[in-house]
């Protein structure tokens, strides 16, 4: 997530792909980043096998990487993200609970 985007903006790997993180300006420095108008203000995007998020998007995250390697029909998969979030006025928050894919 988070982490993984910086470290491959930092070495030039996100060309050719759109992706997002948490705040491009942190990457003025990166002589290799050549793609900023490949950034995305999303919480996680895919294109078309890198899924790339922000630090607060672990189910947007999981979600997208869950669809790419096809663990799952999609019905499934968002059947079991939804059992992992609670929506309070508007916004994601995440719900810890015990089963998955039933």
């Amino acid at each position: 997530m988070c982490g993984e985007v910086y470290f491959l903006a930092q070495n030039g790997l996100l060309t050719g792909y759109s992706h997002t993180g948490n705040a491009q300006y942190l990457w003025p420095d990166f002589s290799h980043y050549t793609n900023a108008s490949d950034f995305t203000d999303k919480q996680a995007v895919i294109d078309p096998n890198l899924v790339t998020a922000n630090g607060t998007a672990a189910l947007e995250f999981t979600n997208l990487v869950l669809k790419m390697v096809n663990v799952a029909d999609e019905n499934t998969i968002n059947r079991t993200i939804r059992k992992f979030s609670l929506v309070v006025a508007g916004k994601s928050i995440t719900k810890i609970t015990s089963s998955c894919f039933d």
